[in-house]
Parts: C-alpha cells; structure tokens; sequence
C-alpha cells in the first residue's frame, strides 16, 4: 500500500527537476575552426578536426563525451572520445578530434557529432550527476581541408 505515495512523489518530483534544469541551462556554443593533415601515407590520412567550444555562462561548464563523425568524398570516420574538459566561464577552449580517412577522401570534410556536458549551475550540475540530466549538444560544420 506504501507504493501509491512514492509514485505519486514521483509523478510530481520528476517533472519539476525537468523543468528546473530546463531553466538552469546555458547551452555551449561551438563551432568547426578547421581540419588539417597530420599525417599522410599513399592510402590513408590522419587529420584532426579542430573545434571550438564557448561557454557564454558565469559559471563553468564541464564536457564529457564526444561522440563524432568526419565524412569525405565517399568515406566516413565515427569516433568517440573521453573529454573530461573544463570550459571557465566566459571562455573559449579548442578541442581537437582526430580521424583517419582515405587519401582519397576529398578536400572538403564535414564534422558533426554530439557531446555530453555538465550545464552550468548547481541545480544543473546535482542532477547531471545523479543521472537525471544529461543535455548534449549537436555540432557539426565543413571545412577545406589545410596542410
């Protein structure tokens, strides 16, 4: 009989931590800067994609997992990545995500993927720690490949 109560303790509870961190979060913004050579055989390329990342919040944000893709001509790279990186508040930081692709892949690649992060704030950082709020952001860009 001690079922009922909980459950409508968490028919109330739950909405209001959603709409809690919904008002909480500060999105981080991002952008492709450029993909460039790393290293070149006669059949495959290792390029790097390099992304930037900005925190317009007061507080900081923290990203967690990348979760990537880098396509050519006629070929695609997927890629996850641990990224445990802090962004400071107001800041800016790089972050750079590695491929390998054909030679042949082209000269104009496309990047897009998603990362997990901890929003700024408490609320929002209580509940991504609990398992209850993980936002992500959807990024992606083109860039000619340089070097």
């Amino acid at each position: 009989m001690q079922a009922a109560p909980s459950r409508t303790v968490l028919a109330i509870a739950l909405p209001l931590v959603a709409l809690l961190a919904a008002c909480g979060a500060v999105p981080v913004k991002m952008t492709v800067d450029s993909v460039s050579t790393i290293d070149q055989s006669a059949t495959d390329r290792l390029v790097v994609a390099k992304v930037r990342f900005e925190n317009p919040s007061t507080e900081q944000a923290t990203l967690d997992v990348f979760r990537y893709r880098v396509a050519g001509d006629s070929a695609v790279y997927r890629g996850q990545r641990i990224a445990l990186r802090t962004i400071p508040p107001r800041s800016t930081i790089v972050v750079e995500l590695p491929a390998v692709l054909p030679a042949a892949a082209g000269e104009e690649l496309r990047v897009a993927g998603t990362v997990e992060y901890s929003a700024p704030g408490l609320v929002d950082r209580i509940l991504y720690r609990a398992g209850l709020y993980r936002p992500k952001l959807n990024f992606g860009g083109q860039a000619a490949l340089d070097g």
